[in-house]
């Protein structure tokens, strides 16, 4: 997938995997502003070796995915059950009916449990996709922390000190936000944000980076120069590497997206020690943040909610954010370990 979706800039190494796996052949089709992805020898081998549990994940424009959900039930009923790992949030929804909402909903009724991230997904399936008896175990979002463990915040790089020479930050005075984001206005809401802020923003002492490209960058670009230039530095796509040291000089994350199922940046934020200002549209905040505890909150509809959260972050010191920070990484720590997180998992599924 890292090969065949290249804007999404994912980095994976197979070689360090320590399982068995196999990575089916696929066919890609585009049929208008829609992609559709089939892997017909996954659904032969489900067929002629079925598993005693199908874990399947991923979005509904993947035939392969409900195609061998319908094939265990039909043809396997009684020897496997199926998983279905569900990234649902309600605020991330398009289609709330018609024929994708129908065959959704149908899918969901034959699966036997629902592997989710958080409650946000756990609500949605219930009250959104209508399926009040789900039984749901509990697998969240994940990171390789030990990237994150080994940045170290006192250690200056080139590529900051650059940063610095070239935008007139000063890290020392300045509250840095970091914003991870596609420029997508209609999913990251970034004018969104940015509009009611056009008059505070300048006269705080409040720089915000945001690290990313996408369909919108000229008219963001464009609004932000002849908004907020000084203020709101677009920096455009930047690797892992560079993602991590941008993630150690940083005071906040924020992430007040429109529509985001459960960000990942969100868990990258708590394991990095950082504040985090995102919005209740992220699929994971219920379980992330804690406001008065390790951040903010904010309705991404509401400008009085981003105006009133954002004079309350301006008004917080340096040395309470370090203490929000370590609020941030003891959640990490608690909910978000890799290894804790999966064992509980596994722990979870009946073994027979």
């Amino acid at each position: 997938m890292a090969r065949s979706v290249p804007i999404r800039h994912w980095d994976v190494d197979t070689s360090s995997w320590q399982f068995s796996f196999k990575v089916a052949r696929g066919i890609h089709v585009h049929i208008g502003s829609t992609s559709f992805h089939f892997n017909p020898s996954t659904i032969w081998r489900v067929m002629v070796n079925p598993p005693k549990w199908l874990l399947v994940g991923g979005s509904w424009n993947i035939p392969t995915s409900f195609i061998s959900i319908f094939i265990t039930k039909i043809l396997h009923r009684k020897s496997s059950r199926i998983i279905l790992w569900a990234e649902a949030n309600r605020y991330s929804m398009v289609r709330k009916s018609g024929l994708t909402f129908f065959v959704r909903r149908l899918l969901a009724k034959t699966v036997d449990i629902f592997a989710v991230p958080g409650e946000l997904a756990a609500d949605t399936i219930k009250n959104e996709w209508g399926v009040q008896a789900a039984e749901f175990k509990w697998l969240p979002n994940l990171i390789d922390e030990n990237k994150f463990n080994a940045v170290k915040k006192d250690i200056v790089k080139p590529s900051i000190v650059a940063l610095k020479e070239k935008d007139n930050i000063d890290f020392c005075s300045n509250i840095i936000l970091l914003w991870p984001a596609r420029l997508h206005e209609n999913t990251k809401g970034i004018l969104n944000f940015l509009m009611p802020l056009k008059e505070n923003l300048p006269d705080s002492n409040v720089k915000i980076l945001i690290a990313g490209e996408g369909p919108d960058g000229e008219s963001i670009k464009k609004w932000v120069r002849e908004n907020l230039a000084g203020s709101v530095i677009l920096i455009g796509q930047k690797s892992e590497a560079e993602m991590l040291e941008l993630y150690s000089i940083a005071d906040v994350l924020l992430l007040p997206s429109i529509r985001d199922p459960n960000p990942l940046s969100v868990i990258e934020g708590l394991w990095s020690s950082l504040p985090l200002f995102i919005s209740t549209h992220c699929g994971n905040q219920l379980e992330a943040v804690k406001e008065g505890y390790n951040g903010w909150i904010v309705e991404p509809n509401s400008s009085s909610s981003i105006c009133n959260a954002f004079n309350s972050l301006c008004t917080t010191s340096k040395k309470e954010l370090e203490i929000y920070g370590c609020n941030s990484l003891s959640i990490a720590r608690k909910k978000f370990n890799s290894d804790v997180a999966i064992k509980k998992f596994f722990d979870s599924v009946p073994v027979e």
